[in-house]
Order: C-alpha cells, then structure tokens, then sequence
C-alpha cells in the first residue's frame, strides 16, 4: 500500500511514454526510497525520541542527496512536475476528496484533474514560499513576531486561493463543476487562514 501511495503520488511524472521501461523502474525505486525519508523525517520531527530528533539534520541532508539523483534521472521539462509533486500530498488528497464528492453529478475527467491539480500546486508554491520565509510554522519567533508576520502570509493564501479558483474556470467551463470546486476551495481555504490565525496568536 504504501508503494502504490508513493505511485499514485507521483503518476503524473512516471506516465512519461518517452522514458524506458528499466529507467521508470529506477525511477520508481528513487521514489520509494524519497519517501521512506520523508516518512522517517515527519515520524521524527512528531515524535519525542531525542535520538530520531538529533539525526533530523542527517536524515534532511540524505532526503535532500535523494531528490538530486531523481532530478538527474528527469528530463528538463519533467523537473518542475517534480518540485511540485515531491510535496503534493495535501493538495492530492484534496482533490481526490473533491472529485469523489462530485462524482454522481459532475465527473471529472483525467485531463481536468490533471490541470486542475498542477494549477492549484503551482498558486501553492508560491503561498509555501511566504509561508517558510515568514518563519511562522518554526516555533521561534515571538508573540509580537507571529503577529507582525500573519498579514503577509494571510495576503499569500488568499492570492493563492483566488489566483487558483480564476485559473480553474478555463478548465471546468461548465458553472455547476466550477461553483462546486469553488465552494469547496473555499471551505479549505477558510480552515486554514483560522488555522494560520490561531499559530500567530499562540493558540
């Protein structure tokens, strides 16, 4: 299960019909391996084991000498599908929720969800971006600090859910797709602007 979770994840970059059949299977091996690390970084960091949490900065150097040999195995045009993807699981999630919510009434189809999905990561690059620079999710700015950081990272998400939802009409022309997705983006997207609110004021 959890190879076809790191598949599934990354289906869009191992569909490639120009790479061989022993080149995906390399690839597919680096991609198991990425996220093993990333799954032991995420256990780490969560957990109390001072041991695992003193072997981050190693196992964040390792993760990072992985993802520069699966850059060298792509070709050019595959690499920014990869900066994207490499932290997709939310985003995927979310709209495997959506198009399982919407199914009986307005399907989407494979081409629709492929460019919604890379629409949506492409605006939440750019939020992630403010997001670290900000320093808010790292615990070690002051009260005073998370509070002078909120309103910049708040503009970020909300350019990032209104650039998103204006780019996702050209793909959903027909207006019922579209207001569902847009009610929906919407709810996430109140979630967690209280979520970024209750970090800033400690909560």
């Amino acid at each position: 299960s959890f190879a076809n979770y790191v598949f599934g994840k990354f289906r869009y970059l191992l569909e490639d019909p120009g790479r061989n059949a022993r080149d995906t299977e390399v690839l597919r091996a680096a991609l198991l391996e990425r996220e093993r690390a990333v799954a032991a970084i995420n256990t780490a960091a969560q957990g109390t084991d001072e041991a695992a949490k003193a072997a981050l900065p190693d196992r964040r150097e390792l993760l990072a000498a992985i993802d520069a040999r699966i850059r060298l195995r792509l070709r050019a045009s595959d690499l920014a599908a990869f900066d994207v993807l490499k932290d997709s699981q939310i985003e995927q999630f979310q709209l495997e929720d959506f198009a399982q919510g919407v199914s009986e009434v307005a399907p989407l189809g494979e081409t629709e969800r492929r460019a919604i999905l890379f629409s949506k990561l492409g605006y939440r690059a750019r939020f992630r971006e403010t997001l670290e620079q900000s320093g808010l999710l790292q615990g070690g700015l002051a009260p005073a600090q998370r509070q002078a950081a909120l309103p910049a990272v708040s503009r970020a998400l909300r350019e990032s859910h209104e650039g998103f939802l204006h780019e996702a009409r050209q793909y959903l022309r027909d207006e019922e797709r579209y207001t569902l997705l847009a009610n929906y983006e919407t709810s996430e997207y109140t979630a967690e602007l209280e979520k970024l609110r209750r970090i800033a004021s400690g909560g």
